[in-house]
């Protein structure tokens, strides 16, 4: 189902595409389990998706697609979210993509707030939160352990009222 001009909802059939971008190095590297997935973990992770508090979309340019975002209800109108864009993609479609995630959420979910969690590596992420206009809501020091090391996690949030003129 398409949900805006260039996001959709994801489908059964995008699972080993999403897979295939998830698990390449290239994005692995910044997740916060950089292990490769098994086809048959990513299967049961959709099949326990609950579709009242999350959801799970594509980004398409051109009629392709080459991202993925995902929003999680944690509170009244407050929502985690997450993306990444397909190895391959045009530079520059991250902040399309992330333009169209917080219109997304904004219109279609009536969010409030969207929260973002990085790896404090990350600096490209970090980067497109803070040009989008997120706040650094905090800092949790050595708070993920990965590769027998503690790493720093930083909080972002960003209301959306005041930027619904923006999105």
């Amino acid at each position: 189902m398409v949900v805006s001009e260039n996001i959709r909802t994801v489908q059964k059939d995008d699972l080993p595409l999403m897979l295939s971008w998830r698990n390449h190095e290239a994005t692995r590297q910044w997740m916060f389990q950089p292990e490769p997935i098994p086809m048959e973990k990513h299967l049961d992770w959709f099949n326990n998706i609950n579709p009242s508090h999350h959801f799970l979309l594509i980004y398409e340019q051109n009629n392709q697609p080459i991202g993925h975002l995902n929003f999680k209800k944690i509170g009244a109108n407050v929502y985690d979210w997450g993306f990444y864009t397909a190895p391959d993609a045009p530079s520059g479609s991250g902040t399309l993509l992330c333009h169209q995630g917080l219109k997304y959420a904004a219109q279609t979910l009536n969010a409030h707030k969207v929260c973002g969690q990085v790896l404090a590596h990350n600096m490209a992420s970090r980067r497109i939160h803070e040009k989008l206009g997120f706040q650094l809501e905090g800092i949790l020091h050595q708070h993920h352990l990965q590769n027998q090391a503690y790493l720093d996690v930083y909080l972002f949030g960003m209301l959306l009222p005041i930027n619904k003129g923006l999105l």
